[in-house]
């Protein structure tokens, strides 16, 4: 899952995941409110798409910023193992901090070019998409990887 509100920051980073040949899925919440619906559904299982086995976050977010998504997730008991990364235009020690605090897995700030955006999608995919186990709250089986 992706939540960003950007739309030159969604163009690039769908052109990053396919240069760095990621194949999971993927939903785009527009906002840090669209964000918090779709993933109270996927949580109560409302018909929504299964609960998401990474969160891509930016921080600076319409409607609800991005630091609190990320408390809102925390504080949810079927969400609050997923991971959740945040990617940043914010280089901001506080910001960092926060992060943190409230429950980041991993902090990265957003490169101004291209090829430093695939890179980090490409480690993103390698640790979290392929090697790393889910919590067993986003797969059926807590043994398989998030496949897509």
């Amino acid at each position: 899952m992706l939540v960003e509100d950007n739309e030159d920051d969604l163009f690039f980073m769908k052109l990053a995941l396919k240069k760095a040949e990621v194949e999971n899925p993927l939903y785009v919440a527009s906002d840090g409110q669209h964000a918090i619906d779709f993933l109270r559904q996927a949580a109560a299982g409302k018909g929504a798409p299964a609960i998401p086995c990474l969160i891509v976050l930016d921080l600076k977010l319409a409607k609800l910023p991005g630091l609190e998504v990320l408390k809102w997730i925390r504080e949810q008991p079927p969400l609050k193992t997923v991971p959740v990364i945040v990617l940043s235009a914010s280089r901001d020690d506080r910001d960092i901090e926060t992060a943190y605090a409230l429950g980041a897995n991993s902090y990265f700030a957003k490169p101004s070019e291209i090829d430093g955006l695939v890179e980090i999608i490409k480690l993103l995919r390698d640790y979290w998409l392929k090697h790393c186990i889910p919590p067993p709250v986003c797969v059926e089986d807590p043994a398989e990887v998030c496949a897509g």
